[in-house]
């Protein structure tokens, strides 16, 4: 058994799986969770890695948001890929981004903000404006509970965003922590080549046993983690 209790990016347990060992991996935040998760998944085809500490339903959600709300904002934005703006205080109205590219290959950007109390149409109108402001392709609003008809009709009066070779999408979504969980709804964008946060890539057929070597280089001003078998 390989303990590893400050596991990281996961470069310990990758080690441990490739090698056939059983293993536990420990960390204290969800964005390094998420991170080990898809890398392993990506790489050993058939692997489910579970996790124990962070919600998995949307009652432990709501109990994560109660005890820790900033911790929360940050698993939140773990739920549609993107990467969590770690610095406390004033945001401007953005708690996360997730870049993509749309079907030109163009480099866009999806803002997220987060919401565990409670939500209103109002929300859903200061996150359009913060998006024409920053010159995002999209808005993705991630909430506790569930939204109403006026922050839906708020949402679908933003209009669509065209990706390119005819295709648009909403270009504000409202996606509820309850549907993300249960799988029911998923951010709406051109189809994506799998990496996780960060921007790691997973590699298949790795050489067993073969050192793993990180690198962090920054893009647009974001840090960017990749990963060489």
């Amino acid at each position: 058994m390989v303990l590893d209790c400050y596991c990281g990016c996961g470069t310990t347990v990758h080690a441990a799986h490739e090698l056939g060992r059983r293993w536990v991996g420990i960390d204290i935040t969800p964005i390094a969770v998420s991170v080990i998760k898809t890398r392993l998944e990506q790489t050993f085809d058939g692997l489910k890695v579970p996790i124990d500490g962070f919600p998995t339903d949307y009652e432990g959600a709501r109990t994560l948001f109660e005890t820790d709300p900033y911790r929360f904002q940050t698993w939140a934005c773990t739920l549609v890929g993107a990467y969590p703006r770690l610095k406390k205080g004033a945001d401007r109205g953005i708690d996360g981004d997730l870049p993509f590219y749309d079907n030109n290959e163009k480099s866009q950007l999806a803002l997220v903000q987060v919401k565990g109390g409670k939500v209103g149409a109002a929300q859903v109108r200061d996150l359009v404006g913060t998006v024409q402001r920053e010159k995002a392709a999209l808005g993705l609003f991630v909430c506790l509970d569930e939204p109403t008809k006026p922050m839906l009709t708020e949402a679908a009066s933003a209009g669509l965003w065209e990706a390119g070779y005819g295709r648009e999408y909403p270009r504000i979504q409202i996606l509820p922590v309850r549907a993300l969980l249960e799988g029911t709804v998923d951010v709406r964008m051109p189809p994506q080549e799998k990496r996780s946060l960060l921007g790691f890539k997973a590699a298949k057929g790795a050489v067993k046993g073969k050192q793993t070597a990180a690198k962090v280089t920054q893009t647009n001003g974001q840090p960017e983690l990749t990963f060489e078998l």
